[in-house]
């Protein structure tokens, strides 16, 4: 019985050394992420900026295609309009309109097209950096 004692104080006192061994290597490691926080903070900020304005573009391109659209159609039954009433300015309006009809729809077809690939891959991406950055490693547990 003795000795079960002395290895059970002994495997007792391996685990308090571990815990505290975890311990300093968190409270270190917390220490070195306060210390270079102006290196890898601007990093993550200049990523997660980029990452926003690459989603603003794309919502801008399909925005200009939704209006191209829509002013489209209104200049081209406006040239009609005008055609009726035999205005000199008919055509104009008329090719303006089929103008502009012409760039939406050409703007929303390069959305649907590289939103497809592009989106997909940029968040495929982000959660994996994101992963790899905030992610433990199974021996810390």
């Amino acid at each position: 019985m003795g000795d079960m004692e002395k290895d059970v104080q002994g495997n007792n006192v391996i685990q308090r050394f571990r815990n505290n061994h975890k311990r300093v290597y968190t409270v270190v490691l917390a220490l070195l992420a306060c210390i270079t926080f102006p290196l890898w903070g601007s990093l993550l900020g200049t990523l997660l900026v980029c990452l926003c304005g690459i989603l603003c573009a794309f919502l801008a391109v399909a925005t200009v295609g939704m209006l191209g659209i829509t002013y489209g159609i209104i200049f081209i039954f406006q040239g009609v309009a005008l055609a009726i009433q035999s205005s000199p300015n008919a055509w104009v309006v008329l090719g303006l309109g089929l103008i502009l009809l012409a760039v939406g729809i050409l703007g929303l077809l390069a959305t649907v097209l590289l939103g497809r690939k592009t989106l997909p891959w940029l968040a495929k991406q982000t959660s994996k950096l994101l992963r790899w950055l905030f992610a433990r490693k199974e021996g810390d547990r």
